[in-house]
């Protein structure tokens, strides 16, 4: 099993509870990698939620929005792109910000506008990009 975390982080700049505002939302169809990312936001004070795909990510778009959507770049039945693509296509604006989550080389990151982050993901980076778009 791949680590999806780094373990270069500490402590000190993360949120304190109860400082956060908004929901978080984690597409990613490798469950372990879901859930952990769920479990680290959770415990730093955010509502996350996780879904396995794309299918599944557009429908909680569509029930409700989340001040982030963090996405896998590559996924079995929909990838990153595709889910952004979809969400502009049938969300009303404003569509979340959208960050990508991806292990993938250099060669599936050419035609990617916005903010990646790479696998093993730097928590500090992670919950830096999550304070900035859902601090309360």
């Amino acid at each position: 099993m791949t680590n999806l975390f780094s373990d270069a982080s500490s402590d000190a700049d993360r949120p304190a509870q109860g400082d956060n505002a908004g929901w978080v939302l984690v597409v990613d169809d490798d469950d372990d990698n879901r859930d952990a990312t769920v479990d680290l936001l959770n415990d730093a004070g955010y509502d996350a939620r996780g879904v396995s795909g794309g299918t599944d990510a557009l429908a909680a778009l569509m029930d409700d929005r989340p001040c982030l959507v963090l996405v896998d770049l590559v996924m079995r039945d929909m990838d990153g792109r595709e889910l952004l693509l979809e969400a502009r296509r049938r969300l009303d604006a404003p569509i979340p910000p959208f960050v990508f989550v991806t292990g993938a080389g250099p060669s599936k990151l050419e035609d990617i506008s916005g903010l990646i982050l790479t696998k093993p993901v730097d928590v500090d980076r992670l919950l830096g990009v999550v304070a900035l778009h859902c601090a309360g």
